[in-house]
């Protein structure tokens, strides 16, 4: 029985070292990311010619013309088009891409992201803290299982009131529609969910309008 406890143990430490050591020797690279940032989640899974594909272009664009850097979860789709949006600016510059970033999970994104800067984590969660940790906003395109795992747990850590009250904006007025009567009738009026989560939501279909609730926010935030 002791023998099997200190395998197990052993086990464990190694694999805590090893998280910890993902956390410290990605940290570099998002710390020369500049500031502010916006983080972009959304679908992995969309064609190039998909409408919100072009909607995450000109967003990742318009926010890098804005001195605002784009990081997204490293993989294909949404966030590879919000990425290359933000990089483009540096590239007709001729300069080294600083403002573009993706972050992956090694075996899932391995391979999606070329021609942008990009690490990758052993697992999940340390994706997901780097994404919210270091934003000042959060928008999210529509997108399946990953990219709804990644709005509750940013509503979670806003209802802990571990993030600040930064914008939450979500693209796709029909695809969220939905998502927000579920959450207003099977939650908030049952008393599940409280009432405020509602108002943290901006949902729209404009991108301009989507980029000036992030700027407003990002005029607020560190500037490097």
């Amino acid at each position: 029985m002791l023998i099997r406890y200190l395998i197990e143990f052993n086990a464990y430490v190694l694999r805590v070292i090893r998280i910890g050591w993902g956390f410290l020797w990605n940290l570099p690279t998002l710390l020369r990311v500049p500031r502010p940032i916006v983080t972009v989640f959304g679908s992995a899974a969309l064609s190039e010619d998909e409408h919100y594909i072009h909607q995450a272009y000109a967003f990742g664009r318009t926010c890098a013309e804005h001195g605002i850097s784009v990081i997204t979860g490293g993989g294909p789709g949404i966030m590879l088009a919000a990425n290359r949006g933000a990089a483009s600016i540096e590239q007709e510059q001729g300069k080294k891409i600083t403002r573009s970033l993706g972050i992956g999970v090694r075996g899932v994104d391995e391979g999606f992201v070329q021609d942008i800067p990009s690490i990758r984590f052993r697992y999940f969660f340390m994706r997901k803290w780097y994404l919210t940790q270091f934003s000042s906003a959060i928008v999210i395109f529509p997108g399946g299982i990953g990219t709804f795992d990644e709005l509750f747990d940013v509503l979670n850590l806003r209802k802990h009131h571990m993030l600040p009250d930064f914008p939450i904006v979500l693209i796709g007025v029909e695809f969220w529609a939905p998502l927000l009567t579920w959450l207003k009738t099977r939650g908030v009026e049952r008393g599940m969910i409280r009432a405020d989560v509602l108002r943290v939501f901006n949902v729209t279909d404009d991108i301009q309008e989507a980029f000036e609730l992030v700027h407003a926010c990002c005029q607020r935030a560190p500037v490097d």
